[in-house]
Protein backbone atom coordinates (compact mmCIF):
# COMPACT_ATOMS: atom_id res chain seq x y z
CA UNK A 1 0.00 0.00 0.00
CA UNK A 2 1.34 3.31 -0.78
CA UNK A 3 2.43 5.62 1.97
CA UNK A 4 0.04 9.04 2.26
CA UNK A 5 2.75 11.49 1.72
CA UNK A 6 -0.17 14.00 3.40
CA UNK A 7 -1.05 12.26 6.32
CA UNK A 8 0.22 14.00 9.44
CA UNK A 9 2.46 12.64 11.56
CA UNK A 10 0.69 13.49 14.77
CA UNK A 11 -2.50 14.93 15.50
CA UNK A 12 -3.79 17.02 18.86
CA UNK A 13 -6.10 13.94 21.36
CA UNK A 14 -8.43 16.90 21.79
CA UNK A 15 -9.69 19.99 20.60
CA UNK A 16 -8.44 23.16 20.74
CA UNK A 17 -10.09 26.52 21.58
CA UNK A 18 -8.93 29.54 20.16
CA UNK A 19 -9.43 32.74 21.77
CA UNK A 20 -11.31 35.35 20.93
CA UNK A 21 -10.48 37.47 18.03
CA UNK A 22 -11.31 39.76 14.36
CA UNK A 23 -12.14 37.19 11.76
CA UNK A 24 -10.98 38.22 7.98
CA UNK A 25 -11.40 36.34 5.03
CA UNK A 26 -13.94 33.66 5.94
CA UNK A 27 -14.19 31.29 3.36
CA UNK A 28 -16.48 28.90 5.66
CA UNK A 29 -19.40 28.13 3.24
CA UNK A 30 -17.25 27.70 0.07
CA UNK A 31 -13.84 26.84 -0.40
CA UNK A 32 -10.94 29.35 -1.21
CA UNK A 33 -9.94 28.35 -4.80
CA UNK A 34 -6.31 29.61 -4.16
CA UNK A 35 -6.18 26.47 -1.16
CA UNK A 36 -8.91 24.50 -1.77
CA UNK A 37 -9.77 24.52 1.30
CA UNK A 38 -12.31 25.92 3.38
CA UNK A 39 -10.06 28.86 5.44
CA UNK A 40 -10.08 31.84 7.79
CA UNK A 41 -7.83 34.09 9.40
CA UNK A 42 -8.43 35.20 13.13
CA UNK A 43 -6.61 38.44 14.34
CA UNK A 44 -5.86 38.48 17.81
CA UNK A 45 -4.65 41.08 20.83
CA UNK A 46 -2.00 40.30 23.05
CA UNK A 47 -4.34 38.12 26.16
CA UNK A 48 -3.60 35.60 28.67
CA UNK A 49 -5.66 33.55 26.35
CA UNK A 50 -3.36 33.72 23.27
CA UNK A 51 -0.92 33.42 25.26
CA UNK A 52 -2.18 30.10 26.45
CA UNK A 53 -3.53 29.02 22.57
CA UNK A 54 0.36 30.24 21.92
CA UNK A 55 1.74 27.80 24.52
CA UNK A 56 -0.71 24.65 23.39
CA UNK A 57 0.77 24.81 19.83
CA UNK A 58 4.27 25.02 20.72
CA UNK A 59 3.87 22.04 23.35
CA UNK A 60 2.26 20.14 20.62
CA UNK A 61 4.73 21.22 17.69
CA UNK A 62 7.99 20.24 20.16
CA UNK A 63 6.33 16.35 21.08
CA UNK A 64 5.72 16.29 17.18
CA UNK A 65 9.03 17.27 16.18
CA UNK A 66 10.97 15.62 19.00
CA UNK A 67 12.35 19.24 19.94
CA UNK A 68 14.11 19.88 15.93
CA UNK A 69 13.04 21.83 13.99
CA UNK A 70 13.31 22.19 9.98
CA UNK A 71 14.64 25.74 8.86
CA UNK A 72 11.71 26.26 6.62
CA UNK A 73 8.98 25.11 9.70
CA UNK A 74 5.55 26.92 8.92
CA UNK A 75 3.39 27.47 11.70
CA UNK A 76 -0.46 28.23 12.63
CA UNK A 77 0.37 31.03 14.60
CA UNK A 78 2.45 33.87 13.26
CA UNK A 79 2.96 37.85 14.20
CA UNK A 80 0.36 39.90 11.53
CA UNK A 81 3.87 42.02 10.54
CA UNK A 82 4.97 38.79 9.46
CA UNK A 83 1.79 37.79 7.74
CA UNK A 84 1.53 40.75 6.02
CA UNK A 85 5.33 40.77 4.84
CA UNK A 86 4.88 37.26 3.31
CA UNK A 87 2.04 38.39 1.13
CA UNK A 88 3.10 39.32 -2.59
CA UNK A 89 -0.24 41.55 -2.45
CA UNK A 90 -0.60 42.68 1.17
CA UNK A 91 -3.81 44.43 1.93
CA UNK A 92 -3.84 48.06 2.45
CA UNK A 93 -6.26 50.40 4.12
CA UNK A 94 -8.25 49.50 7.59
CA UNK A 95 -7.43 45.42 7.07
CA UNK A 96 -3.75 46.03 7.35
CA UNK A 97 -4.40 48.50 10.01
CA UNK A 98 -5.94 45.77 12.00
CA UNK A 99 -3.50 43.16 11.00
CA UNK A 100 -0.45 44.57 12.20
CA UNK A 101 0.94 44.79 15.32
CA UNK A 102 -1.35 41.87 16.34
CA UNK A 103 -1.56 37.84 16.39
CA UNK A 104 -2.47 35.97 13.25
CA UNK A 105 -3.84 32.69 13.92
CA UNK A 106 -3.88 30.67 10.40
CA UNK A 107 -6.58 28.19 9.78
CA UNK A 108 -7.95 25.52 7.17
CA UNK A 109 -9.59 22.23 6.39
CA UNK A 110 -11.19 19.98 3.83
CA UNK A 111 -14.54 19.96 5.14
CA UNK A 112 -16.92 22.51 6.05
CA UNK A 113 -16.79 23.99 9.40
CA UNK A 114 -19.92 24.41 11.60
CA UNK A 115 -20.82 28.12 11.46
CA UNK A 116 -22.74 29.67 14.68
CA UNK A 117 -23.81 33.07 15.40
CA UNK A 118 -26.09 34.52 18.28
CA UNK A 119 -29.59 34.56 18.27
CA UNK A 120 -31.62 35.17 21.29
CA UNK A 121 -28.92 34.89 23.71
CA UNK A 122 -27.63 31.15 22.04
CA UNK A 123 -25.09 30.15 19.28
CA UNK A 124 -27.58 28.51 16.48
CA UNK A 125 -25.77 26.88 13.54
CA UNK A 126 -26.90 28.87 10.35
CA UNK A 127 -26.93 27.60 6.63
CA UNK A 128 -25.24 29.21 3.74
CA UNK A 129 -27.78 31.53 3.47
CA UNK A 130 -27.00 33.24 6.30
CA UNK A 131 -23.35 33.76 5.39
CA UNK A 132 -22.74 36.86 5.43
CA UNK A 133 -23.62 37.51 9.20
CA UNK A 134 -20.20 36.22 9.53
CA UNK A 135 -17.80 39.04 7.63
CA UNK A 136 -14.03 40.14 8.20
CA UNK A 137 -14.44 42.58 11.04
CA UNK A 138 -16.59 40.32 13.15
CA UNK A 139 -15.27 39.22 16.43
CA UNK A 140 -15.43 35.27 16.82
CA UNK A 141 -13.93 32.40 17.78
CA UNK A 142 -13.06 29.04 16.50
CA UNK A 143 -12.77 25.07 17.67
CA UNK A 144 -10.68 22.49 16.25
CA UNK A 145 -7.55 19.92 16.11
CA UNK A 146 -3.53 20.26 15.97
CA UNK A 147 -2.11 18.36 13.05
CA UNK A 148 2.04 18.04 12.25
CA UNK A 149 2.97 17.97 9.40
CA UNK A 150 6.74 16.71 8.29
CA UNK A 151 6.88 16.63 4.46
CA UNK A 152 7.70 18.93 1.49
CA UNK A 153 6.50 21.68 3.93
CA UNK A 154 6.60 20.98 7.48
CA UNK A 155 4.11 22.66 9.40
CA UNK A 156 1.70 23.10 12.83
CA UNK A 157 -1.27 23.58 11.10
CA UNK A 158 -4.70 24.16 12.94
CA UNK A 159 -8.00 22.20 10.96
CA UNK A 160 -10.89 24.36 12.48
CA UNK A 161 -14.20 22.43 12.30
CA UNK A 162 -16.38 25.29 13.93
CA UNK A 163 -16.57 29.17 14.08
CA UNK A 164 -18.53 31.10 16.38
CA UNK A 165 -19.43 34.75 15.51
CA UNK A 166 -19.11 36.66 19.36
CA UNK A 167 -19.85 40.07 18.32
CA UNK A 168 -20.02 42.58 15.52
CA UNK A 169 -17.20 44.86 14.50
CA UNK A 170 -16.22 46.91 11.86
CA UNK A 171 -15.95 45.97 8.51
CA UNK A 172 -12.85 45.58 7.07
CA UNK A 173 -13.21 44.42 3.31
CA UNK A 174 -15.82 45.17 0.61
CA UNK A 175 -16.94 47.90 -1.25
CA UNK A 176 -18.19 51.17 0.17
CA UNK A 177 -20.82 52.63 -1.43
CA UNK A 178 -20.69 55.70 -0.20
CA UNK A 179 -17.10 56.60 -1.22
CA UNK A 180 -17.73 55.47 -4.58
CA UNK A 181 -20.66 57.62 -5.40
CA UNK A 182 -19.75 60.56 -2.96
CA UNK A 183 -21.10 63.84 -4.04
CA UNK A 184 -23.51 62.53 -6.44
CA UNK A 185 -26.23 62.88 -4.09
CA UNK A 186 -27.85 64.77 -0.92
CA UNK A 187 -27.05 62.54 1.95
CA UNK A 188 -29.92 64.24 3.85
CA UNK A 189 -32.42 63.33 0.85
CA UNK A 190 -34.02 60.36 1.46
CA UNK A 191 -36.53 60.56 -1.66
CA UNK A 192 -34.02 60.38 -4.25
CA UNK A 193 -34.37 58.29 -7.41
CA UNK A 194 -37.46 56.71 -5.78
CA UNK A 195 -40.27 55.66 -8.00
CA UNK A 196 -44.23 56.13 -7.75
CA UNK A 197 -44.93 52.86 -8.82
CA UNK A 198 -43.42 49.28 -9.08
CA UNK A 199 -42.55 49.88 -12.84
CA UNK A 200 -40.61 52.71 -13.97
CA UNK A 201 -42.23 55.74 -14.97
CA UNK A 202 -40.07 55.87 -18.49
CA UNK A 203 -41.77 53.03 -19.32
CA UNK A 204 -41.66 53.49 -22.84
CA UNK A 205 -37.88 52.30 -22.55
CA UNK A 206 -37.57 48.72 -24.15
CA UNK A 207 -35.35 47.59 -21.48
Amino acid sequence: MAKNVNAPIAKSEDRVRTPKGRIVYPWLFKKDQMQDKYAMLLVCEDSNELTEFKNVVRTFGTKAFEGTFPDDMTWCVIPGDTWLKQKDKPPTGKLADAIAGKTVIKMKSDYAPAVSIIKAGVLEVIEEGESRAVYSGAIGAAQGVLAAFNGKYPAVVYWFSQVAKLGDGEKLTGTDPNKAFGGMYDPDDDSVGAAETGADLDDEIPF
